[in-house]
């Protein structure tokens, strides 16, 4: 076939076979009005009459590949609800390929069954939304659904804790209850459903318990606040201690050479942020990652400097889908914000998401860099974990334009903030 200026030599037609639907009989006619348009017709069948999707590809080299552009299309395309013959599809080529010419041009029509199996819909309610450790809570999951299955026939189970175990096995009763007697602040409550195709879906909801807090001191004899998130105890506030638990001294290095000359001695060092004391109060101080790996021991008798992987077991007690856990860079939703204070007395705007829910009360203390800048006091919070990684050690990472939390490893002579962890 021939379009005036633009030759489509060979313009095979091509059908996607399959056991059900089937497309049949594709005819191709070029227009010679000089639109350059091209008519694409076919049949197709469906033995139980499902609505289908039709979809159109394109190839230049004889059917080897199908990338040649095939967007402008009308007609019997994408969604139709019954099958049948002679359906009628245009297509502007020119549009699409301008200046094209050559031979080998095929085209394929594909239909695609629409009752293909969808996974589930998860959706639950809990009742009260806050309670005690003597609450005894109910979860209704009977709003689940799926576009193949009845209600009846999808299987449900709990995860008290969003813990990663799951509590109950798979059953057909939408209805449990629940209690949560050794916990404290925000506990999240996983649901999955699993329909008979094996497709599942998982959605969580939190409750509140009321906080237990406690102190803490250190070394130097400061005391801080302490709070139980799920099953742990953290410290609500950052670490400001300059002396390892058996009494040596951290080095405090300000001049920026010797901070960047740290790594050549594997040194441990703290400092304040921009090197001023008047930040000690609301941020602590910041520790390179040899301060927190010193055998001497950063943290007092009972606690100790967060592994990765307590930081992501308060992460998924915040809500955060275990799947996205070992993700770097932004992952979860709004763990970050229950983590952060709440206004901008501390935090820059927007501090998106920020509600300190988890009563961490985190703060943007900023951070030292390698050559011994400073950097985001009022933007970033970044704390250290004590797993290893690149060299020096994970850490996370909080902003004041994000509700998510960053996960990463960094250089050994960084200095971040510390949360400490109870044994």
């Amino acid at each position: 076939m021939k379009i005036n200026k633009m030759i489509l030599c060979l313009f095979v037609a091509v059908a996607a076979f399959a056991a059900d639907p089937v497309v049949e009989n594709v005819r191709l006619i070029q227009r010679t009005d000089g639109s350059l348009m091209v008519d694409i017709y076919y049949d197709v069948f469906d033995s139980d009459g499902d609505i289908l999707y039709i979809s159109v590809t394109a190839s230049n080299d004889h059917g080897i590949t199908w990338y040649l552009p095939c967007y402008s299309l009308s007609g019997d395309t994408g969604i139709i609800e019954t099958p049948g013959i002679n359906k009628h599809i245009v297509w502007d080529f020119f549009a699409d390929n301008p200046g094209v010419s050559g031979d080998g041009y095929r085209v394929m029509v594909t239909a695609d069954d629409m009752n293909d199996n969808n996974p589930p819909q998860a959706v639950f309610s809990v009742e009260p939304a806050s309670g005690t450790t003597e609450t005894i809570f109910t979860v209704d999951a009977s709003g689940c659904s799926d576009q193949e299955d009845p209600a009846s026939a999808l299987n449900v189970r709990w995860d008290w804790e969003n813990d990663g175990v799951w509590d109950t096995e798979y059953s057909v009763i939408k209805n449990a209850t629940c209690q949560f007697p050794f916990s404290s602040g925000i506990i999240t409550i996983a649901l999955e459903v699993i329909d008979t195709g094996g497709l599942v879906n998982k959605t969580t909801r939190k409750v509140t318990l009321p906080y237990d807090t406690g102190t803490m001191t250190d070394f130097d004899g400061n005391i801080y606040k302490t709070i139980r998130i799920g099953n742990q105890w953290w410290m609500a506030e950052n670490l400001k201690v300059t002396h390892y638990q058996d009494g040596t001294p951290i080095p405090n290095v300000t001049n920026d050479y010797e901070w960047s000359s740290l790594n050549d001695y594997y040194t441990g060092a703290w400092c304040y942020y921009d090197n001023n004391n008047n930040n000690i109060a609301d941020y602590g101080i910041l520790y390179n990652w040899y301060a927190v790996m010193d055998s001497h021991g950063l943290a007092p008798e009972g606690w100790h400097v967060p592994t990765d992987e307590e930081w992501m077991q308060l992460e998924m007690t915040l809500g955060m889908d275990q799947a996205e856990l070992y993700n770097t860079e932004w992952r979860g939703t709004d763990e970050g914000g229950l983590m952060k204070e709440t206004g901008f007395n501390y935090w820059n705007p927007p501090n998106t998401g920020a509600t300190n829910e988890s009563g961490l009360t985190i703060l943007p203390g900023g951070w030292r860099l390698e050559d011994g800048g400073f950097r985001n006091i009022g933007n970033s919070a970044v704390l250290w974990s004590s797993s290893p990684e690149s060299g020096g050690g994970w850490y996370r990472l909080l902003a004041f334009t994000k509700a998510s939390i960053f996960r990463n490893g960094s250089a050994p002579s960084l200095g971040f903030s510390i949360r400490l962890v109870k044994d």
